[in-house]
């Protein structure tokens, strides 16, 4: 199977609260991974694909959180008791330097990952 992802993504659990958009019940989640593009979240609840999100990330190694937009794109049933739900998010409506927290941090978090070739004996 093609993967169709634009940017590397990292596995990083960290919490990310969403509301859908025009609504005002807010829930909180977990990220299973993150790019510059978009995250996986792990939530208790189904999103339909399509559905437009208000989001607020509070990543590691930041003080304040940040609020960006997001669009479901997949979703998949998981089974599990806490987090059943696999929600595919892409991020959109970022500032430029909303973006570029994330980019920098993914790209920090990718740099500090041992590359294949630092495995060989």
């Amino acid at each position: 199977m093609e993967d169709r992802r634009q940017y590397p993504r990292i596995s990083e659990n960290f919490v990310i609260n969403y509301r859908i958009q025009k609504r005002l019940i807010e829930f909180s989640s977990r990220t299973e991974n993150i790019s510059e593009g978009g995250a996986c979240l792990l939530t208790a609840h189904c999103l339909e694909t399509g559905m437009a999100l208000d989001l607020t990330l509070k990543m590691p190694e930041s003080t304040l959180p940040l609020a960006v937009n997001g669009t479901v794109v997949w979703q998949s049933d998981r089974g599990g008791v806490r987090f059943p739900f696999a929600i595919g998010i892409k991020f959109s409506g970022m500032d430029e330097e909303e973006n570029k927290k994330i980019s920098d941090y993914v790209r920090s978090k990718l740099k500090e990952q041992p590359t294949e070739t630092s495995q060989l004996p």
